[in-house]
Formats: C-alpha cells, structure tokens, sequence
C-alpha cells in the first residue's frame, strides 16, 4: 500500500513538472497583422517576445506576394535577431523601384523549436506605388556655338508640380553626326542629369569645340525606365554652328535715336506717299536685349515704331553672308542673318501680322559697342506700300521671299548699354 501511494505521489510531480514547462515556453507574435509601405520611406516590422530571451535568438521567416524583392523594396535581414535579455527583435523593409500598383509582401513566420507561434504570424504589407516622373526637355531644339545649357524639367505622372525628396538621378543617352572630345563637350563628363531634393530640374552644359558640315548634330536623349518616362520633348536636337556676332550681342542694347535708311529713302523712293508714315530718328525708344541660356533669345523694351515690329521671341542663328550695302555708300560689309521666332511684318499698329522672320546685324566698328539691326523681312501697310508692290510685281522666285531687303532695308543703330 505504502509503495502505491509512493507511485501516485511520484506520478502527480512529474504531472506538475511537465505543467511548469509549458507554462514556460516562451511566445512569439508579430506587433501587427497589416502594415502599409510608403513610397518612399522604410518600413519597421517588430516581433515580440513573451518574455526576455535568455541568448541570441534568430527567429526565420519566408517572403511571398505580388512584390519582388530587390525591385519593389529591399529588406534588411531574413531573420528577426533578439539580443540576449530582450523581448523585442525588428526587420527593416525600404521602398526601392515601387512603381507597379497594387502589389503587396506577405511575412510568414517559420516554426523555431523551443518556442511557440501565437497571436499574429503573418503580416501583409501593402505596397504603396512610387509616382513615376514625367521628364521633358525645356527645349526641342537650340544652337551650341560658343556653350549651351540644356535644361530638363519634372513632373509626377499626372503632370502636377513635383520635386525630388532625395537627389533624383536621370540619365541619357547621345546621338548625332557630331563627335564627343572633336565637335564639342560636355562639362565635367557627366551621363546623367541629378535633380537636388526639394527641386523639379537640372541642367547640363554643352561646350562648342568645332563645327563640321555633316557632323554638327547632337540628339540627346532621356533614358526612360519604369519610374522615368517622357512626353512631349525627351529629345533635344543641337546644331553646332561657326562662333559669330550673336555672342558678341548678348546683354543689352538702346536704340541711338539712328535710323541709318532715311538719307536712302528720301532719294530712292518714288513714291512720295510711301515716305508719310516712315519711321524716324526719334520715333522709337527703349532697348533690346539678346539672351543667352538654354536658348538665345530677344527681350524687348520698346515704345514708338519700333514696337509694332519686334517681340520678345526666340533667336535662331542662320548664317553669314558678304554684301554691299546700298545705303551706306555701298559698302562691302558681312551681315549675320538671323531668325527671330516672330514680329509684326506689318510694322503696324493698325494692322498685325505675325510670323518668323530673317533679320540682319552687324558690327559698324570693331568696338562692337553699335549694334546694326537690319530689318529686312517685312510687308508694309503704313509706308512704302507703293514701293512694296512694285517690288512684289518685279521679282520672282527666291527673290519674293524678301522683296525689300536689297533695296529698302529698315536700318537701325542701337548702343551697348
């Protein structure tokens, strides 16, 4: 009898025993069973413990879902690591190339002998989608003849305003007959347009080093990527062309109260009607100015006669061409012709008709502080009407494209400021 209840005894400890063990088994459940990863800031995911690990625990997990890692995100570890004497273990999931939408990463922990799985053990995490970048050249086309910055601008997918949180790195691509290291450069060799954070462009900076007919083109492109795409000007054309007189022009110009034509008129003009409405020494102020950047261009600042032809418009070098000049005497003179993205032919402020136009200049002296504008391109409906038909009735061919620039140019001298 003694030995039974000595058996009973034994057996109730070990019962008791085996209860304090379970009792002891350590817990493990993920913080939270759904998680969001931004576009463009990490993720924590936390794994608790029960109770404090007595040493360096690593807890496995395996990764599943529609993102793929190391394109939508990268991870930092592929396990949850606790430090002895803590509760508490973290993964750290970052956003990478996430632009595909409705994609998620479901965390499922793996069994670890010794400790027990309960509460949460799996999380999904929703991706969120990046917005992709929709990058365009400021410019489809420009002229490199002595250096030309080349400007790209960015905007999310839906064409609203954007800008880079952390430096956004573009890259491109050249082509063309034009040669690197012969026919320009690019300043500092870079590849890739970098966008600062907080902005929405960059720029590059295209040096002239030499222009050859047949090899004077460069088309630099956007190399677009799943996150980087482009609209309507991801290519930019640039024509390398001879140093002449429009570097020289840059800044800004007064006129000088000097219309050069009037002596040429007041003998050549038959018409004495033509000569009514014509402009004059003083029927003009204000100033031009000639800029150069991503393009070169013309601002204006004018009142009086002079206003009703020009416009502040782009300015396109065209070329260089030797002539006689009939109403300086006649003189032996190079003009740069250049096209001005529009003015007023009509020279009107009456009658307006706009459209691109070839225009004259040169340097009168070597100072290059007068600047010889000559308007050469212009229909007339206030003055030298007659003149002009008789023109338009005389000509044919090439020569109707500029029926008064032989023998009524509109000449003007304007004075470096």
């Amino acid at each position: 009898m003694k030995k039974m209840y000595l058996f009973m005894l034994l057996a109730i400890g070990l019962l008791v025993a085996c209860d304090d063990d379970e009792d002891n088994v350590i817990t493990l459940s993920l913080e939270n069973p759904t998680y969001i990863l931004k576009a463009d800031t990490p993720l924590e995911i936390v794994l608790n413990a029960s109770e404090n690990m007595g040493g360096l625990t690593a807890v496995p997990f395996r990764l599943s879902g529609s993102a793929v890692e190391d394109e939508d995100y990268t991870i930092s570890d592929k396990e949850f690591v606790f430090l002895p004497a803590t509760r508490s273990a973290r993964i750290r999931i970052t956003p990478k190339e996430n632009y595909a939408k409705d994609r998620d990463i479901i965390l499922s922990l793996n069994p670890v002998n010794g400790f027990e799985l309960q509460g949460h053990t799996t999380a999904t995490v929703a991706v969120e989608a990046r917005k992709s970048v929709i990058c365009n050249f400021t410019r489809a086309t420009t002229d490199l003849y002595t250096s030309r910055v080349i400007k790209l601008k960015v905007t999310d997918d839906e064409g609203n305003p954007w800008s880079a949180t952390g430096d956004l790195h573009i890259p491109f691509k050249i082509e063309g007959t034009a040669e690197a290291g012969t026919h320009y450069t690019i300043e500092n060799n870079v590849s890739e347009f970098v966008i600062p954070a907080g902005k929405d462009e960059a720029t590059i900076t295209l040096n002239y080093q030499n222009a050859v007919e047949n090899y004077d083109l460069i088309q630099l492109s956007v190399i677009e990527n799943s996150g980087v795409h482009t609209s309507t000007t991801g290519t930019i054309t640039v024509r390398i062309v001879q140093p002449n007189i429009l570097s020289d022009m840059i800044g800004t110009w007064t006129y000088a109260n000097q219309f050069i034509s009037l002596d040429l008129f007041a003998w050549w003009v038959s018409y004495p009607e033509d000569l009514v409405h014509l402009p004059d020494n003083e029927s003009s102020a204000g100033t031009l100015r000639f800029i150069s950047e991503e393009s070169d261009s013309l601002a204006i600042n004018l009142t009086g006669d002079l206003a009703e032809y020009f416009r502040s418009t782009s300015v396109s070098f065209l070329k260089e061409v030797p002539e006689m000049l009939m109403e300086q005497d006649w003189l032996d003179a190079t003009i740069t012709y250049a096209t001005l993205g529009k003015a007023n032919v009509n020279f009107s402020a009456a009658h307006t008709s706009e459209r691109p136009v070839m225009i004259g200049f040169r340097f009168p002296d070597d100072s290059k502080n007068i600047l010889e504008v000559r308007i050469i391109d212009y229909e007339p409906t206030d003055f030298l009407t007659a003149s002009y038909q008789d023109m338009l009735n005389s000509l044919s061919g090439d020569d109707l494209l500029y029926p008064m620039k032989d023998f009524y140019p509109l000449v003007f001298n304007f004075r470096r400021e």
